[in-house]
């Protein structure tokens, strides 16, 4: 009803308001609207909103009522209802509408691409020595690292809905104005998972159907490498006092662990295709 008021700065107005109470006689009751003022309310979806504040009295017990409407499309998206001891009883709007992805997700769909087809996927993943950490000058001695036995790689078929989710949630980390959007409660259903089963990080995938996919996995590994350091100096004297000194090195080796985060896109062009590859990071 608040949001239905012609609502401005400075706007006052007293309000009856009819309850039915067989234990009562009295059916109404009355509120006053003490106070509209601009505001600017921030959601965590949808970022700044500007606003009216509407603070109410509920004239038969004192009750103090703060309303945050939006002045463009009258949306409720705050109540606050003051209690006893100081307490406040607040309740937000959480805009369960709220849905800036077009692309709708299909799960049936996604579910049959998984499971009803004759192709697979076979493949291997690991790191380069490249990776990681820049090292100068230092000779980095791990050629590649395998995904370690029992990693997790995920695979699910892409679609115009999973590459909107990418881009909208791109530019919502540009700004930085409001929270990223969640993928949709039934994309799990879609993923696809299995296991590197041996030392030299292979893993498998079957019952795929012709189409687009994206596999994906983390795993933490570890480079090595050589360097040299300065261990000393040797001082060189004659008869007549300081020659001088050369620069004695040594050499060493150490490593440290890196995390490789690796995504690759593959399409599957037939059924009953066996497409092998390569979940490297460069």
């Amino acid at each position: 009803m608040i949001g239905t008021l012609p609502l401005d700065i400075g706007y006052k107005a007293r309000i009856p308001q009819f309850y039915y109470n067989d234990g009562s006689n009295v059916h109404v009751e009355y509120y006053t609207i003490k106070e509209v003022k601009s505001y600017s309310y921030n959601s965590p979806k949808t970022g700044k909103h500007a606003t009216w504040l509407v603070t109410l009295l509920e004239e038969s017990t004192n009750a103090i009522y703060n309303f945050v409407i939006d002045k463009k499309d009258r949306r409720l998206w705050q109540r606050e209802m003051s209690m006893s001891k100081g307490m406040w009883e607040i309740t937000v709007n959480e805009e369960l509408d709220y849905q800036p992805i077009k692309n709708k997700f299909n799960k049936e769909q996604a579910i049959r691409q998984i499971s009803n087809g004759n192709s697979v996927v076979i493949g291997t993943a690991f790191a380069r020595s490249s990776s990681g950490k820049k090292l100068g000058g230092l000779v980095n001695t791990a050629k590649k690292q395998y995904a370690p036995k029992g990693t997790e790689i995920l695979l699910f078929p892409n679609s115009a809905y999973y590459d909107e989710w990418l881009d909208v949630n791109k530019k919502i980390r540009k700004e930085k104005k409001v929270a990223e959007v969640p993928l949709d409660p039934d994309f799990g259903h879609s993923i696809k998972r299995t296991k590197i089963y041996d030392d030299e990080g292979h893993f498998e995938f079957a019952d795929l159907m012709p189409g687009n996919y994206i596999i994906m996995t983390s795993f933490d590994f570890t480079n090595s490498y050589n360097y040299s350091y300065v261990s000393g100096y040797t001082n060189y004297y004659n008869y007549w006092g300081y020659a001088g000194s050369t620069t004695n090195y040594g050499t060493g080796r150490s490593s440290y662990t890196d995390k490789a985060n690796i995504e690759k896109r593959i399409t599957i062009d037939k059924d009953g295709e066996k497409k092998e590859v390569n979940l490297k990071e460069m």
